[in-house]
């Protein structure tokens, strides 16, 4: 299977080296390329060999064309603010997928684990959905619940959720690899 990772951070780093000890075979790594100083996702993936495009060219409709030429079977989005034209989300053959690190749809959007925290959740989750054009409304495919103890903080609740949400995306790989009728839709759109 032919994956094509889009992501930034930390969060992308570990889904990189989560691929890279998968059976999947990864098209290429999209992210923003560096600035000078610190680690990044565009450098471990071009240190370690793959392919590299800038983030900004799922923003290109024509891209779609790109990705279909590569033999794309699945885009996994992991904490990149790039939004992804419809042309592109379209263009794998199993679909293009989001680990969002809050329970969709009641914590959409940007900064969901501070929010969970200012509002005093003893509980938050994260969700694994199908992309469509509207931000964190395509259908659910997996989603975990996630403990807040009373000393959590924007960054320890964000580092749970990735490792959790890393386990759904290995969950979606797997039964990907059967074919696009075994991934589970949990429900409707939730636009």
């Amino acid at each position: 299977m032919k994956v094509l990772l889009i992501a930034e951070q930390a969060a992308g780093i570990r889904a990189l080296q989560l691929l890279a000890q998968s059976a999947v075979e990864i098209v290429a790594v999209m992210a923003s390329p560096t600035k000078q100083g610190g680690a990044s996702l565009w450098d471990l993936a071009a240190k370690s060999g793959y392919v590299t495009w800038p983030a900004r060219w799922a923003r290109n409709p024509n891209f779609a064309a790109r990705v279909r030429d590569a033999g794309v079977d699945l885009i996994l989005n992991v904490h990149s603010m790039v939004v992804i034209r419809r042309e592109v989300l379209e263009a794998p053959r199993l679909g293009s997928f989001n680990l969002h690190p809050g329970p969709l749809p009641r914590y959409a959007g940007l900064n969901s684990v501070c929010w969970a925290i200012y509002r005093g959740e003893t509980e938050h989750g994260v969700t694994l959905h199908k992309l469509v054009s509207e931000i964190d409304a395509g259908p659910i495919v997996y989603q975990a619940a996630i403990a807040i103890d009373g000393e959590e903080t924007g960054l320890t609740l964000t580092t749970k959720c990735v490792s959790v949400g890393l386990r759904l995306v290995a969950r979606l790989l797997a039964v990907a690899a059967q074919g696009p009728t075994n991934i589970p839709l949990v429900g409707q759109d939730l636009s």
